[in-house]
């Protein structure tokens, strides 16, 4: 392919059947096996970029590489250059965009931004992983997909809930029917989210044209639900600010039902003192099961087993990332799913009960 081509010195050759094979690096590949590395841009250096996203690009370093950054802090460049050397610093994100040497685009940048970043890397016909949500409004949303389309690139919304394994095991036992008719879902996050917090910042809790605290974190919750129950229907809706330094509403009781008339109860709150907790229970006709992101407990009439699940949906993602930029495969988690989630967030949060 054309991102082969302008890396390697590739030498093609001929098998004895007639079948392409090339040589690269001195090591022999069929055409279809060649190895490549996809080369990054970043936009956004954030804490959530360092603690989610590095790692997992450096566990798949035979798959990815960052040659350009685009932040405004040259102290948050000159921490990344000390761990990957090769980067070099972009003074803009169209300087970026402008490289030959970036494949595909890492965005990860605060919500009021998040259109218009990737909105000038789809016009750039560069790949793009972006973080969640898919965009601020639906309106946003819908010119990304359709822009997406246009350009014929992967565009990749890094909804990390997707890929937690625990939710997958959640999904298979639901599947399997082993809690009988399922009678109640409970879903809480309670998050302290104060000036304190690592993740506090003023984008989150000063919302211009979005939902502000409640999409950056709710949509998790949503598009878990959705991954789980399928379609839901809001019954009930109470939106309080419990901390008015965390902007208009920080705080969601939530009474939603899902397509098969699953009854269902959340409580999402950012302004808990001292609190970092997330909890799924699902209680069936004939068991029950309680998760957070890494332990799930399912108990029976006679029996309780407790089960640990190891933490790995980032390199996850790169991986499904990998493969829909190298093979076009289909992502688990498409951007068609994420523009579900957002229009699933809107029905929830902002339309009238029903």
């Amino acid at each position: 392919g054309s991102i082969l081509t302008e890396r390697y010195k590739i030498e093609k050759n001929k098998f004895c059947d007639g079948g392409e094979y090339v040589i690269v690096n001195g090591l022999y590949f069929s055409t279809c096996e060649i190895p490549m590395k996809i080369r990054l841009g970043i936009v956004g250096l954030g804490v959530f970029f360092n603690k989610k996203h590095l790692p997992a690009i450096l566990k798949l370093q035979d798959q990815f590489e960052i040659r350009c950054v685009y932040t405004s802090s040259r102290e948050k460049f000159a921490k990344l250059h000390a761990q990957i050397p090769g980067a070099k610093h972009c003074e803009d994100p169209a300087a970026l965009l402008a490289q030959d040497d970036v494949d595909a685009v890492v965005a990860c940048v605060p919500i009021p931004r998040q259109f218009e970043i990737a909105r000038q890397v789809l016009l750039a016909r560069k790949h793009l992983l972006a973080e969640k949500p898919l965009a601020a409004t639906l309106a946003q949303g819908r010119a990304l997909l359709a822009m997406a389309k246009r350009k014929g690139v992967q565009f990749m919304i890094a909804e990390n809930f997707r890929y937690v394994s625990v939710f997958h095991q959640v999904k298979r036992i639901l599947n399997d029917g082993a809690l009988g008719k399922i009678r109640l879902v409970q879903i809480n996050t309670l998050l302290n989210l104060d000036e304190a917090s690592p993740y506090y910042a003023r984008w989150r809790f000063d919302p211009k044209g979005y939902d502000g605290i409640l999409l950056d974190g709710g949509i998790h919750i949503v598009s878990l639900l959705r991954f789980l129950l399928g379609t839901l229907k809001l019954r009930y809706r109470h939106l309080a600010s419990v901390n008015p330094h965390l902007g208009k509403h920080d705080t969601a009781i939530l009474h939603l039902e899902s397509s098969a008339k699953v009854v269902i109860d959340a409580v999402i709150s950012y302004s808990i003192f001292n609190r970092d907790d997330f909890f799924l229970k699902i209680y069936g006709s004939e068991g029950s099961l309680k998760c957070n992101m890494s332990t799930l407990i399912l108990e029976g009439a006679t029996s309780k087993a407790e089960h640990a699940f190891p933490s790995h949906e980032y390199a996850d993602i790169y991986t499904d990332f990998f493969n829909a930029v190298t093979q076009k495969k289909k992502p688990a988690y498409d951007i068609r799913e994420a523009y579900a989630d957002l229009a699933a967030f809107d029905a929830v949060f902002n339309a009238k009960p029903k």
